[in-house]
């Protein structure tokens, strides 16, 4: 498994995972690389310097790959677990997006010509993977059926046969865009 923290307001956050506290913590916007972890029911836990934020009972399968998103604010936080299932994508690339934006409205990502490229999800949605176009090119973040943009964004280019998870996070109030290379 791997997590990210895009918690608006939480400070450098720890992960708690099978009764130890890591080190390591992760800033707002940062990802963990994928990490090896017991097939079972675990609690796992995620706190900040100010304290504890949210403790979590998930099941993890056998040979599979998740992605743990810490979301919300920190008052407020949220989990959600993603199964990474990668798309074959042979001549095209792959993204998938993940709506982390906190008391957001419904949203689309649209290339910065205006075509919507990936779904319209609702706060705290997760997309299913979708082949795009190779190469490199913005995006632009809009409310869900308006064509003006509430922010630009640029990932990085998307390669023949590679793999992208987006996910759109807010932080102090302005949206932010959190890049994972799944393949």
């Amino acid at each position: 498994m791997r997590w990210v923290h895009a918690c608006e307001g939480a400070g450098l956050v720890r992960l708690k995972h099978q009764g130890e506290r890591f080190e390591a913590g992760l800033d707002f916007g940062a990802a963990s690389a994928y990490f090896n972890t017991a097939a079972e029911t675990q609690t796992v836990g995620f706190a900040d310097p100010r304290g504890e934020l949210l403790q979590s009972g998930i099941r993890f399968d056998p040979d599979g790959f998740y992605t743990l998103v810490l979301w919300g604010r920190r008052e407020d936080p949220h989990l959600l677990m993603v199964e990474d299932r990668l798309p074959q994508a042979a001549g095209s690339a792959s993204i998938r997006w993940i709506h982390a934006a906190i008391e957001s409205p419904a949203l689309e990502l649209r290339s910065e010509l205006g075509i919507r490229l990936l779904a319209q999800l609702e706060s705290g949605g997760i997309a299913d993977y979708r082949a795009v176009p190779v190469g490199g090119y913005g995006l632009k973040l809009t409310e869900a059926g308006a064509v003006e943009a509430l922010a630009d964004l640029v990932p990085q280019p998307f390669a023949a046969g590679g793999a992208l998870t987006l996910i759109v996070a807010r932080d102090r109030g302005r949206y932010r865009l959190i890049q994972l290379r799944d393949r």
